[in-house]
């Protein structure tokens, strides 16, 4: 749109986007003689984009053509700028408020999701294998006992990731009091717990392999949302930490008949809110909330898209819409011009009976008002010669058309009557509901444009 806009301006408007005396160098900051002008100060940077995708002056017209306004009568130019201006202007407004939209967005594409989601889940957003490091999956890596790695305060615990939590509860324990199979059949009999935890990326490697299959499907909020629901539902909460996993008694650090716990020692059984400031729970809450956010904020810019669109439609639809007005405009005008020439032929018929009565009043649309038999005037009969005469409204007038002649012998018309020695020029009777200006044919061609462009406004 600002292409098009700035192609349809004069030459000479265009120029001020180079530098004064010099047509090779651009002007790059808006000009001091415009510093106070709002067009130009919001429009000044798309303008000089524009004016050099336009350079040289052959790709002006060719910008042109390709909305087909190229080949547009000089006086259909002032308001095809106007209408391109006004378009110009307002696609400039959606196109910002496009452009906020987007910026204000904290997931631009599918993959920033998905990064977001490989956080959460491996501590490493840039994971693709499903295998882990033990750096992120970990905290700081994992501690040198199951006990000192999951089971710890909120912000010493080592458990950050969800692939951190599923170590913690499924591995086999490393000494004689360990469960042995906490919550799954390994396919592996590698899956005890190291000392240093060192073998994490192995063990996880045999864990995955036991989950179910997943089902393809889109990711919603409202899934992410359900499952962090879930998974806190699913605590234990004692009167000074909370469990998640199998409890069974106080510590619940994986030996036998104690159960096999992630543990939080601050989270008291009153302090349920604490859950959602768990890591790897605050990232998959803080990922719903920004996707939710995303959806509505794309279908706000999807109804601004819309109205672009409409825009552009609109400023394709220009050239025929100028045209259409033209050619209403041109039929008018032949019109006016075919009933204006019928008077003419019935003056010269009443003209050719001026100095005869009775066959002035024999010829059926002349009237005889002279003294005597032979002397003038024989004028037109305004009761025996009416027309009709379209005022582009969708109604029809009747207007009564007066000849008067230069000279006294021209009176022989059937269609005239002749006034004494005066001769006045034709003009348009119109019925007294009706101004003058519409019956007339300029008149007649600015209602058939005013009809126009209302329609377009």
């Amino acid at each position: 749109m600002i292409k098009l806009n700035l192609s349809l301006a004069d030459a000479t408007w265009r120029q001020q986007f180079k530098k004064q005396g010099n047509t090779l160098q651009w002007q790059d900051t808006l000009p001091n003689t415009h510093k106070n002008d709002t067009d130009f100060k919001t429009l000044w940077d798309d303008w000089l984009k524009a004016a050099k995708d336009l350079n040289p002056e052959t790709k002006v017209a060719e910008e042109a053509a390709k909305w087909h306004l190229n080949d547009l009568p000089k006086h259909k130019l002032p308001r095809a700028r106007q209408e391109i201006s006004q378009a110009t202007r307002k696609a400039k407004r959606l196109t910002d408020s496009w452009n906020l939209l987007e910026n204000s967005k904290k997931l631009k594409t599918a993959n920033d999701a998905l990064r977001r989601l490989k956080r959460a889940i491996y501590g490493d957003e840039n994971n693709s294998a499903g295998t882990i490091e033990n750096g992120k999956a970990f905290k700081g890596g994992p501690g040198a006992s199951r006990d000192a790695t999951c089971r710890q305060s909120l912000s010493d615990n080592k458990a950050t990731s969800i692939a951190a939590v599923m170590l913690c509860l499924c591995t086999k324990g490393n000494t004689a009091t360990q469960v042995a199979k906490p919550c799954t059949d390994f396919s592996s009999v590698s899956t005890e717990w190291d000392a240093n935890g060192n073998n994490g990326p192995t063990v996880f490697a045999n864990l995955i392999k036991t989950c179910p299959e997943p089902t393809a499907a889109p990711l919603h909020a409202q899934t992410i949302l359900q499952m962090v629901t879930a998974i806190k539902a699913s605590f234990n909460l004692q009167d000074t930490s909370a469990y998640l996993g199998a409890f069974e008694t106080t510590n619940c650090d994986g030996a036998q008949n104690k159960g096999v716990c992630v543990g939080y020692t601050d989270i008291a059984n009153t302090q349920t809110q604490k859950l959602d400031t768990i890591p790897c729970l605050r990232q998959l809450r803080e990922l719903a909330a920004d996707l939710e956010t995303t959806i509505s904020t794309e279908n706000k810019q999807h109804a601004i898209t819309e109205k672009l669109n409409e825009i552009k439609s609109d400023a394709q639809e220009l050239h025929t819409n100028l045209y259409q007005t033209l050619v209403e405009a041109n039929a008018a005008t032949n019109q006016a011009t075919v009933t204006s020439t019928k008077p003419s032929a019935q003056k010269q018929e009443c003209n050719l009976h001026k100095s005869n009565k009775t066959t002035c009043e024999n010829a059926g649309k002349c009237e005889w008002e002279g003294a005597t038999q032979t002397d003038d005037p024989c004028e037109v009969d305004e009761s025996n010669f009416t027309q009709k005469t379209t005022t582009g409204t969708g109604y029809e007038v009747e207007t009564t058309q007066i000849s008067n002649f230069k000279k006294k012998d021209d009176c022989k018309s059937t269609d005239c009557k002749l006034e004494g020695e005066s001769c006045k020029d034709f003009i348009f009777i119109v019925n007294n509901k009706i101004s003058l200006i519409v019956a007339s044919p300029a008149g007649f061609v600015a209602r058939q444009h005013f009809k126009v462009f209302c329609s377009i406004l």
